[in-house]
């Protein structure tokens, strides 16, 4: 496991959950759909943070939760009665053809895509999919767009940046990705921009000085954009959902 998703994401596992977006009902329903998912369909979703996409995907499917990160857990226990499983994506302690569909939520660019690919592969029954969703910044929004240009720097050698610059979604073994965009609004707190801001896992390991002035930065974008006296935002994103074909 990537060294920063291991310690940032190890911070505090209810800011995550207070800070993430979930996902649309409309994704949701796409994603299922395209990959085939029905009551007797095992399914694992891998990387599975806080639930956002879990809780989503329970009750309609038999479905195993896999996540890493303790502190995720604490919270995937609360929120969601799926079982859950403490593994790695490169190395998952199932039998081959164990499921019929795969999903993973905001966390491919953290895998090793090689170790990953080969395990997601081997899980999966030969004719099934592998389902992708991502909360995306957008960034067309000058609010959006101010705070995070705060990260750009702090984010520079992030793992996701390199894999934008290459193929996002690329996954060895898989086919090409097919792709549909939605979008949805959240309506988000001064607390909850900050709660966002500090489960990114670049910014949370940082030193505690340096993550204050983060905060502050924060704070004078939205009084600068908002205004003082405004205390919620409709938040934007852009949603992006995928699904690849094993290839046999």
């Amino acid at each position: 496991m990537h060294r920063i998703a291991a310690e940032g994401f190890s911070e505090d596992g209810w800011r995550y959950e207070r800070g993430r977006a979930g996902y649309p009902g409309d994704a949701v329903d796409w994603l299922v759909d395209h990959l085939r998912i029905g009551p007797n369909s095992m399914v694992a979703d891998v990387a599975a943070g806080t639930g956002k996409l879990t809780r989503e995907l329970a009750g309609r499917c038999r479905l195993l939760a896999v996540e890493p990160v303790p502190q995720m857990h604490e919270v995937l226990r609360e929120v969601t009665e799926v079982p859950v499983v403490e593994a790695v994506a490169e190395h998952l302690p199932f039998a081959d053809a164990s499921f019929d569909a795969i999903t993973i939520a905001q966390a491919l660019h953290w895998f090793d895509r090689e170790r990953a690919g080969n395990e997601l592969h081997r899980l999966l029954k030969p004719g099934t999919r592998l389902g992708l969703i991502w909360n995306a910044r957008d960034r067309s929004h000058p609010v959006v767009d101010a705070l995070w240009s705060i990260m750009d720097e702090i984010e520079s050698d992030a793992p996701w940046r390199q894999e934008r610059a290459r193929s996002t979604n690329a996954v060895p073994g898989f086919g090409p990705d097919n792709r549909q965009d939605f979008t949805q609004v959240v309506e988000t707190t001064r607390q909850g921009v900050e709660d966002r801001m500090l489960s990114v896992s670049y910014i949370s390991v940082l030193a505690p000085d340096k993550r204050t002035e983060v905060l502050a930065e924060c704070r004078a974008v939205w009084d600068h954009h908002l205004g003082p006296e405004v205390e919620s935002f409709p938040f934007p994103y852009r949603v992006e959902a995928y699904w690849l074909e094993r290839l046999d």
